[in-house]
């Protein structure tokens, strides 16, 4: 019955953790925030 979970989490992981490395873990060209100079 809640099998649409099982398709919602990992996608809902996986842009969380895109937006992670690419807001503050990425290098400075990537890097969206924090940029260092």
């Amino acid at each position: 019955d809640f099998h649409w979970i099982y398709w919602l989490g990992p996608l809902l992981a996986g842009l969380l953790v895109g937006l992670l490395i690419r807001c503050f873990i990425g290098d400075g060209k990537t890097r969206l925030i924090l940029k260092s100079r």
